[in-house]
């Protein structure tokens, strides 16, 4: 049966809705039968991996090659023993009658051919920034020393000819303090050192190695 006041043959009408709006915002009242949901708690940093131990500024990372001097494997020589001691200095400090200081064999011969262009000769060990632990040979007197250094040793370096030349060797008061109870030993290798010891031309350095006095 149609209801008065709409013509015969038209559809039935739904009651309007009102338009849907935004979701709704902050906290809800619970739902009957439905347990409240947690509230979310603070964010959790993502997990990393922990990362790799660096090696102190002093020493190469594992695996790199090894350090190198001028180009050059820095050199790895054993210690020092009294087998390599060809020539000995007098003692020279004052209260002592031992020697602090000796020359091996290939430092004997570098030392001969300096003599025979240079003249005779004398070291010096400053321990300083830029020499680091390379002993410096001058001509001798142009090194100027003074309170401020200690005589290790004088040695008379034996020439071809059967002669002797003079040579002392010195050490910075400061650096003997901490290297007193050790013996020198001042041996070549191959390589650069210090730009005004005389050896260098020659693609020589002279290096000092060191064992207890005790030894």
């Amino acid at each position: 049966m149609t209801p008065p006041g709409r013509p015969p043959g038209t559809p039935p009408t739904e009651p309007p809705t009102d338009p849907p709006g935004p979701p709704p915002t902050g906290p809800q009242p619970p739902i009957p039968g439905r347990p409240p949901e947690p509230e979310p708690g603070p964010l959790e940093p993502p997990e990393t991996e922990p990362e790799p131990e660096q090696p102190p500024p002093d020493q190469p990372p594992p695996g790199a090659p090894p350090r190198t001097t001028g180009g050059r494997p820095a050199a790895q020589l054993p210690d020092p023993t009294a087998a390599d001691d060809v020539l000995e200095a007098d003692p020279t400090v004052e209260g002592e009658d031992f020697s602090r200081v000796a020359f091996t064999q290939a430092a004997v011969s570098q030392l001969q051919r300096l003599i025979d262009r240079n003249g005779p000769l004398m070291f010096h060990q400053s321990g300083g920034c830029c020499d680091g632990s390379s002993p410096m040979c001058y001509s001798e007197g142009d090194f100027i020393t003074g309170d401020a250094d200690v005589r290790m040793g004088h040695v008379e370096v034996p020439l071809p000819d059967g002669s002797g030349s003079p040579l002392d060797f010195w050490m910075s008061r400061e650096q003997f303090a901490y290297w007193r109870h050790t013996h020198l030993t001042i041996d070549l290798v191959d390589g650069r050192g210090g730009g005004f010891s005389l050896e260098s031309p020659d693609g020589k350095r002279f290096l000092t190695r060191s064992r207890m006095l005790s030894d």
